[in-house]
């Protein structure tokens, strides 16, 4: 049986998308496990594991609103994958940066439907906030897929 060239395009965006969650899951799961009792750890000069539950959004802003946080996260996966073409049309970059927030907006949703509050665990002192590996994919995809608009348009006005 042989797939075609969009059908095996999304079963690696699927792919992309099953691994970031599986690795977030993986941290998470580990993180509540050896961690939860102990609190923090340093690991080196500024980098400390520090085990915290956040019901609010990144550096813990509006704590509390977890069913906020569902519906915003569902209806971003559900935008994306609508206009995934639409998204992709940067290319490459895009495409990655938008299995990057996917991915991450999956995982911390996971969090939130099951636990009612998202692990987080990567402490930074230096930094304002603990996070977590889906919030690095989230960021990181958003700065990708900015990026590739920004190209596309420097393209488009040249």
């Amino acid at each position: 049986m042989t797939f075609s060239r969009e059908r095996r395009r999304t079963v690696v965006c699927a792919a992309v998308i099953a691994a970031i969650v599986a690795l977030d899951r993986a941290s998470k799961v580990a993180v509540e496990r050896h961690l939860a009792a102990r609190g923090s750890v340093k690991v080196f000069w500024l980098l400390y594991l520090t085990y915290v539950k956040n019901t609010g959004a990144a550096f813990s802003m509006l704590r509390g609103m977890n069913l906020f946080f569902i519906a915003v996260s569902i209806v971003l996966l559900l935008g994306m994958f609508k206009y995934r073409r639409e998204l992709c049309c940067g290319g490459l970059l895009a495409e990655a940066g938008m299995l990057f927030v996917a991915g991450g907006a999956i995982g911390n949703l996971w969090d939130r439907l099951a636990y009612g509050a998202v692990t987080d665990f990567i402490d930074f002192r230096a930094f304002p906030a603990v996070f977590n590996v889906a919030d690095s994919f989230i960021t990181t995809g958003g700065i990708m897929l900015g990026l590739a608009l920004y190209l596309s348009d420097t393209k488009e006005g040249a």
